[in-house]
């Protein structure tokens, strides 16, 4: 009978070590640890929402107020396309109560839905993301308009533009939030920086790439944007002509 007992208890402890129980096969955790490779993505997304630190040195910079069932939330952007594109992600239809854009010229922030905006399809803002800059004025947007061979547009018709590029490019997208729980604020620069690196605001064109030619020294090489330029096209706004603005700030990831 002790040698059954034995017998039993040999074969109990053998097959816990031959099948490990489900809580030991679970990677769950592992997995969100994994690192994304945001060079599969022509256009990566940092902004989450929250302030961040570089934040009022972006030269497209918006804050945004939304209203919801718990009250009123303001949320802070790098810039008008990645603003759009958050708070749809963030609320699905978000009732906006506010749009405050930064003046490309004046540098102050101004009504978003009653300012022009220029949209340079040649040239891209942080991220990969469109060049959409605001203006107060709309000589000021109509100059820079013929600068950069674009047109003035208003703000629907900026929005309906930003669906159309949004719908075309999307599987092109990574937005930082689809992946909260991978990232912390380390990794997340350190897979932005691998990603963007060397890349730097330029004053008169716009996120724009310095690279060094041996024996030539150092050339600039813009970035082309992928959509067409009738994504720029919206009712009623003037066209014009070839490239030029301001603005200041660096390439960097946003570290929230």
């Amino acid at each position: 009978m002790r040698l059954i007992t034995a017998t039993w208890l040999a074969l109990a402890f053998a097959a816990l070590f031959a099948f490990p129980s489900y809580a030991a096969q679970d990677n769950s955790d592992v997995s969100v640890r994994v690192a994304i490779d945001l060079g599969d993505y022509s256009v990566v997304i940092g902004d989450t929402g929250d302030r961040y630190e570089s934040w009022s040195d972006s030269p497209t910079r918006i804050r945004a107020k939304v209203m919801d069932s718990s009250g009123t939330r303001e949320h802070y952007f790098d810039s008008l396309p990645a603003a759009l594109f958050v708070l749809r992600q963030l609320y699905d239809e978000p009732r906006i109560v506010r749009m405050d854009v930064l003046d490309y010229t004046g540098q102050e922030l101004i009504d978003g839905r009653q300012a022009y905006y220029v949209w340079d399809d040649q040239q891209q803002s942080r991220g990969g993301l469109p060049l959409v800059l605001a203006f107060g004025s709309y000589r000021a947007a109509l100059a820079e308009s013929r600068d950069r061979n674009s047109e003035v547009m208003y703000f629907d018709n900026v929005v309906k533009a930003l669906d159309s590029w949004e719908a075309a490019d999307r599987d092109q997208i990574y937005w930082r939030g689809s992946d909260s729980d991978r990232w912390t604020s380390d990794s997340w620069n350190s897979a932005w920086n691998n990603r963007w690196k060397g890349w730097g605001w330029d004053h008169k064109r716009g996120w724009s790439k310095a690279d060094r030619k041996p024996g030539k020294g150092d050339q600039v090489s813009h970035r082309k944007s992928q959509g067409k330029s009738d994504r720029a096209r919206g009712d009623g706004s003037q066209k014009n002509k070839s490239k030029g603005g301001n603005g200041k700030g660096g390439g960097k990831g946003h570290n929230k």
